[in-house]
């Protein structure tokens, strides 16, 4: 346990420390450009979010299972290889892309550079598998926090002196590329070994099967949650984007707990489940409950702060993005309180559930966003949304049976109902 909560908070410290840097830098970056070029920006993020649909053909979760199969080295070799070489090809298909979509230079040069550094990202992917995997996100953090002083205060400078918006993807490409030698140095230092390129069909061939009704589910998943922006765009003027991207960066900030809790835990939850799963049922209920109830406080609380200090940040021309984040705080709510779940049903090869549940989802959004959007605007897709959430996450899980245990084991996590123990 005590392994557990240092891991824990090293990613709370690093969610913490790039939440820091966002408010002195990131922050800036949105003002100093305004709403018209950050949210051309943020169009230009929300079209590279796309490409991980190809690089999570082999799931995370998949990964660490195989951990226990083979030699280490060979899994992260092997992993980190295959994604790189998919980051790869997906900037080989942006580089072609003005041939057949029109699209402005400024916008065209932003979606080069977010896919580059997308390759440097993803070469060092299997050594943080690995890391995360042997609970020692301590690296992982030291890396990112090193690297987001240097990237951060490129994109100062480049702030400073009125680059272009075009510098701030070349200053993130900058800082990803140092993070690869650093994550190597570490990976080699405190496992002995080196990560080289390695295609290992076999092995790659038996990750993608296993990952299938995953990486079907995280097509899904991320459709669900870009489209918004994308229709955005196409629907309103480009400045809605970067209105509405604030309000999700505030959300993401909320979500600041969730991630290091899932990272962490699933490590001991996997190793339950092969050992004693009653012991496994009770850390479920117990983390979910932990969780959902530091939600039930802290959401209130993000209310008061930002009524009182969001204009001390932002300028005034995104005030809006207040409202936009107060509604997705019900989804996102949804989402702290069943953060298990995708790692339970993979443990349980119910991945199908989670493939449903992120189509629902894919679809409900973009039908919602259509409606919405046109009658609410920005705020029309926050609530499309979070309605999404509520359908994928919880009305889904109700249709079948191992659905409608998981569900009770979530609503347990508000400690107001009373039922009998999971069977």
């Amino acid at each position: 346990m005590n392994k557990i909560l240092k891991n824990i908070g090293w990613l709370i410290f690093d969610k913490i420390f790039i939440l820091v840097l966002q408010f002195l830098v990131g922050i800036k970056i949105a003002n100093h450009y305004g709403s018209m070029e950050y949210g051309k920006y943020s169009y230009a993020m929300s079209i590279i979010a796309f490409s991980p649909m190809l690089i999570e053909i082999i799931n995370t979760r998949v990964v660490k299972t195989y951990f226990y199969k083979y030699k280490f080295n060979i899994i992260v070799s092997a992993v980190s290889t295959f994604k790189n070489m998919i980051s790869i090809l997906v900037m080989i298909i942006v580089i072609f892309s003005k041939i057949f979509f029109q699209m402005d230079n400024e916008l065209y040069l932003l979606l080069i550079f977010l896919s580059l550094d997308n390759i440097f990202i993803s070469s060092t992917i299997g050594i943080e598998n690995y890391f995360e995997y042997k609970i020692n996100s301590k690296y992982i953090v030291i890396s990112n926090n090193i690297v987001k002083l240097i990237s951060y205060f490129i994109q100062y400078m480049g702030i400073i002196l009125d680059f272009n918006i075009i510098f701030i993807p070349i200053a993130r490409c900058i800082g990803s590329f140092i993070r690869t030698f650093i994550l190597r140095y570490q990976y080699k230092k405190v496992y002995s070994c080196k990560e080289r390129i390695l295609f290992n069909k076999k092995i790659i061939f038996k990750l993608i099967k296993e990952s299938y009704f995953l990486w079907l589910s995280f097509i899904s998943f991320v459709l669900s949650t870009n489209i918004d922006k994308i229709m955005l765009g196409k629907m309103m003027e480009i400045e809605n984007v970067g209105i509405y991207s604030i309000g999700m960066q505030l959300g993401s900030v909320l979500m600041i707990l969730v991630s290091p809790f899932q990272t962490t835990i699933f490590s001991e939850l996997l190793n339950l489940f092969k050992t004693n799963k009653e012991k496994y049922f009770e850390r479920y209920i117990f983390y979910t409950k932990l969780l959902t109830n530091i939600y039930l406080i802290i959401i209130p609380l993000s209310f008061i702060v930002l009524k009182y200090s969001f204009l001390y940040v932002f300028s005034e021309e995104y005030v809006k993005a207040v409202n936009v984040y107060m509604i997705l705080c019900f989804g996102i709510l949804i989402k702290a309180n069943v953060f298990l779940r995708s790692s339970h049903l993979t443990l349980t090869n119910m991945t199908n559930l989670i493939l449903k549940s992120e189509v629902l989802a894919a679809f409900s959004n973009i039908i919602l966003n259509y409606i919405l959007i046109k009658k609410y605007g920005i705020y029309g897709a926050a609530i499309a949304t979070s309605i999404t959430q509520i359908i994928s996450l919880w009305v889904v899980d109700s249709f079948s049976e191992e659905g409608r245990k998981l569900l009770i084991n979530h609503l347990k996590g508000f400690w107001i109902f009373s039922i009998k123990k999971y069977k």
